[in-house]
């Protein structure tokens, strides 16, 4: 996260849950991340939505970017 945020010049927090402690580890800090999340919350709904990404639509949108290149290959073949 910290070079993530550092090569794109964003603000930006991590929450990772394990199943193997209870406490999740939050990044930076939590006061920091009560601020990212403020901030964020502030913004309109509509540029909010852009911006939430779970696995399902990371896969639907990288399934959907394959094919697409996968259809491109088969038309220049």
């Amino acid at each position: 996260m910290n070079e993530i945020t550092t090569l794109c010049g964003v603000m930006g927090c991590a929450i990772i849950y394990s199943t193997f402690d209870n406490h999740p580890e939050i990044w930076p800090s939590p006061p920091e991340l009560t601020c990212v999340l403020d901030r964020f919350m502030e913004s309109p709904k509509a540029e909010r939505e852009k911006y939430i990404m779970d696995q399902k639509i990371f896969l639907g949108r990288h399934v959907s970017w394959s094919s697409n290149v996968l259809e491109r290959e088969r038309k220049k073949n």
